[in-house]
């Protein structure tokens, strides 16, 4: 077997990086963790909140796949056993046989715990235009929270549902953090919508930096969502991927899809005077990262 490679993706809500996970998921002898940071921020012992939702507590969710089949969560770990030291010792775990140990996460959940950081790691940022996720975003919370987008305002959301720095903040700083330590020389940063206009050039090169076996058979995965039962998932995320509405294009996509024409997204939130603040407030922050993207 070749050297194994292992590869952090660090990401913001709504830029694919679910489907970036199903992507890496083809790679033979691999094992794919999904947010086990989130986890720890959301759900575990260590969280700084105690208002974030706990899905599983419904009788009613994780019942069924969006393809109508039932969802099996008590497959996945248990969050009262997730905190941040937890997290960094299974992502340093041995795992003989694998090829590849891939992790996909939210860089503002891991709350600034460098020290929690695994070692050994290869890191990916994915970032996209604000004019796209913040709009997305606040739909994301509608659904969740179950209120129309005109009856809340992003400004007067806390953590946990809106991190202090937007995530495009959390994500720079944990960018630059990485590069001052040397834990990854040449960190990768890649938009999304880069990806989906091109996949076969931006993932063949992304492979190549960071050592992943690339075929273009990565490029197309299974519809649904079976590939969850291998991932190392908690009980409460697999919960929110088997119902949540916003993961639905995923479970259904079989590939990365081509992008809208333009960076604005349809919907009508996003004329909406807390989104138009936001997007200011990242667009900084944004470029900084956009300018050292992956070509």
């Amino acid at each position: 077997m070749e050297k194994q490679v292992r590869v952090i993706l660090w990401a913001l809500p709504r830029t694919l990086s679910t489907a970036f996970l199903k992507c890496m998921n083809g790679v033979p002898d691999s094992k794919m963790f999904y947010e086990p940071y989130t986890t720890a921020y959301l759900f575990g012992p260590d969280r700084p909140y105690d208002s974030a939702p706990r899905p599983s507590d419904s009788s009613e969710c994780g019942s069924v796949d969006v393809a109508g089949k039932p969802c099996d969560a008590v497959s996945g770990f248990d969050d009262s056993i997730c905190t941040y030291k937890w997290v960094k010792e299974q992502l340093e775990a041995p795992f003989q046989g694998k090829q590849l140990i891939f992790c996909k996460d939210m860089a503002y959940c891991l709350n600034k715990s460098y020290e929690h950081l695994p070692q050994g790691y290869k890191f990916i940022f994915l970032i996209r235009h604000p004019k796209k996720v913040i709009p997305s975003w606040k739909k994301l919370i509608s659904d969740y929270s179950r209120k129309k987008v005109e009856d809340f305002v992003l400004d007067e959301l806390e953590p946990p549902i809106m991190p202090p720095e937007i995530g495009y903040g959390e994500l720079l700083e944990l960018f630059e953090y990485i590069k001052q330590q040397g834990l990854d020389a040449e960190p990768i940063v890649i938009d999304a919508d880069d990806l989906l206009a091109d996949p076969h050039a931006i993932m063949s090169a992304c492979c190549k930096k960071t050592g992943v076996p690339y075929n273009d058979n990565l490029l197309t995965w299974e519809e649904g969502g079976r590939a969850v039962e291998n991932w190392a998932v908690s009980k409460n995320l697999k919960y929110v991927i088997a119902d949540a509405g916003s993961f639905d294009n995923v479970k259904r996509s079989s590939c990365f899809q081509k992008p809208d024409a333009g960076p604005e997204v349809s919907g009508g939130s996003e004329q909406s005077p807390d989104v138009q603040r936001f997007v200011e407030k990242c667009m900084p922050l944004y470029s900084k990262l956009y300018e050292v993207r992956l070509k």
